[in-house]
C-alpha cells in the first residue's frame, strides 16, 4: 500500500458547484456497498468456509476500528497543513507533514496486519487462489496507470 499526499488549495467553489447536502454521505454508502461487494467476491472466489468469513469480518471490523482515531487524526492534521500553508508557515509545514506521514504509516500498518491475519487464516490452496487475483489486480491497476501516462 502506498499513500501519496498532495497538498493543492482548490478553488473556491460557486454554491452550483459544490456537492448537494447529503452527497458525502451517499458517497459513504456507495464506498461501503462497493467494499461489500468485494469482499463477497473474494469470499467466493477463494471459497471461504463460513468460519473463514466470519473471522475475516471479525478482523477486518477490529481494524477499521483500531484505524478510526488516526484516520481523525489525520482529518485534523491535514487542516492544520492547510492553515499553515495560508500562513505561509515553513517550520509548522515541516512538523505536521512529518506528522502526516508518521500517520499515513499507522494507517499502512494497521491494514497490512488485518491482511496479514486474513492470510494466515487460508489454506494453501486458497493461499496460492489469493496471490493470483492479487497479481492480476496489479496487472490491471498497471495497464490502466501506464494507459493514462502516456
Amino acid at each position: 500500500m502506498a499513500a501519496g499526499m498532495a497538498f493543492a488549495q482548490a478553488p473556491a467553489q460557486t454554491p452550483e458547484q459544490q456537492p448537494p447536502a447529503g452527497h458525502m454521505m451517499q458517497r459513504r454508502g456507495e464506498m461501503m456497498e462497493k467494499r461489500q461487494e468485494w469482499q463477497e467476491r473474494m469470499a467466493q472466489q477463494l471459497n471461504l468456509t463460513d468460519t473463514q468469513k466470519q473471522e475475516a469480518k471479525a478482523i477486518f471490523a477490529k481494524a477499521r476500528e483500531d484505524a478510526k482515531p488516526v484516520r481523525e487524526e489525520l482529518r485534523a492534521n491535514r487542516e492544520a497543513l492547510r492553515t499553515a500553508i495560508k500562513a505561509n508557515d515553513a517550520a509548522r509545514i515541516h512538523t505536521l507533514s512529518a506528522k502526516q506521514g508518521t500517520l499515513m504509516a499507522k494507517l499502512t500498518e494497521i491494514r497490512a496486519d488485518a491482511h496479514a491475519k486474513f492470510y494466515a487464516k487460508l489454506t494453501p490452496e486458497q493461499r496460492t487462489k489469493a496471490d493470483q487475483l492479487h497479481e492480476q489486480m496489479m496487472q490491471k491497476w498497471q495497464q490502466r496507470r501506464q494507459g493514462t501516462e502516456e
